[in-house]
């Protein structure tokens, strides 16, 4: 899978019972989800580089949305939306057609964030 972020990044955080889902705050922050980490979460020590989209679809939300800090999905072609959470900026609206590498947004530190980094999941609507 080619990563969400155009420039240097790497993986904080995997997608399920991540050893920060398993302590006290990781169960109460993401009781909504199981006591999951519904997604990847991509450090990177650069704040503003290009968060591009993975996938061909119409853009379903771009807005500061709470935890979620500033946050776009992309429902792809498959019925799936991706999310691309925390953004410092958002470069795309509701309503738009985006393509793989078409970029929506800058990586930042919004919402329930504690560093700079993109959470990146996919969930069915």
């Amino acid at each position: 899978m080619p990563f969400p972020i155009q420039g240097k990044c790497y993986i904080t955080q995997g997608y399920g019972f991540t050893d920060f889902a398993k302590r006290a705050f990781g169960k109460s922050t993401y009781k909504a989800f199981g006591g999951q980490h519904p997604g990847i979460d991509f450090g990177t020590s650069r704040i503003n580089l290009p968060v591009i989209s993975l996938v061909k679809g119409k853009v379903v939300r771009a807005t500061m949305d709470g935890g979620w800090g500033n946050h776009v999905e992309v429902q792809g072609e498959d019925g799936w939306n991706r999310q691309y959470a925390h953004l410092q900026m958002i470069t795309v609206a509701v309503g738009q057609q985006v393509k793989p590498g078409d970029v929506l947004g800058k990586v930042g530190n919004t919402g329930a964030s504690t560093a700079i980094h993109l959470h990146y999941g996919n969930r069915r609507k």
